[in-house]
């Protein structure tokens, strides 16, 4: 007998939106469902802090939607992504909808892990490029914390805006005034001393 090769089924957006409610949780990457495993302790930290800052300065006045993790439907991309920060301005908060953001954000932020880093660099960076969407924050979660910025050009190209480690502090094109102290996302990353071990020396 000669083994034949069955194509695989492309999956769509419909088919992925008539998925059930997770968990387990999957984006959508080319036709192919891929399931989202919980994410590493640094990870999560940088996570929790930035939307802690985030929130902060926004309540400051600048409006808008900070929505993590959301179903991300962007324009002329068939795939379905969960971004870990997605922000859309106020004058464009109706492609805020129940089921997700519906267009192409202000702002996708990533923080990189090692089962993701090769996707979210290569894979979704170019269909956020594709998509319009404005600004792209890739963040390094290990010791020490580093950000990408790119912001898309005329052309419609990303330019690298700011490549940035700690201790610098980093301000987003997108936020004017808005400071990220790095050094307050490497202390929320750093390992917690067990108290029971002795000091050394």
């Amino acid at each position: 007998m000669t083994d034949v090769a069955i194509p695989r089924t492309r999956l769509t957006r419909e088919d992925y939106r008539a998925l059930p409610e997770g968990p387990p949780y999957y984006e959508l990457v080319r036709g192919e469902l891929i399931e989202m495993t919980r994410p590493p302790r640094g990870h999560q930290q940088i996570l929790r802090l930035l939307i802690r800052l985030w929130d902060t300065f926004l309540l400051g006045g600048t409006r808008g939607e900070l929505a993590p993790e959301p179903n991300l439907y962007l324009p002329g991309i068939e795939d379905v992504y969960h971004p870990d920060l997605v922000y859309v301005a106020q004058q464009r908060r109706p492609i805020c909808r129940g089921d997700g953001v519906h267009g192409a954000p202000d702002v996708v932020c990533e923080i990189l892990s090692p089962s993701t880093r090769r996707k979210d660099r290569y894979v979704k960076l170019e269909d956020f490029r594709r998509a319009g969407v404005p600004h792209v924050w890739l963040i390094e979660p290990e010791s020490p914390v580093a950000v990408e910025e790119y912001v898309l050009d005329e052309s419609g190209s990303y330019r690298l805006q700011a490549l940035l480690s700690t201790p610098a502090e980093w301000e987003p094109v997108a936020f004017p005034g808005w400071r990220v102290p790095l050094q307050e996302l490497e202390a929320a990353v750093a390992p917690v001393e067990d108290p029971a071990e002795p000091a050394a020396g």
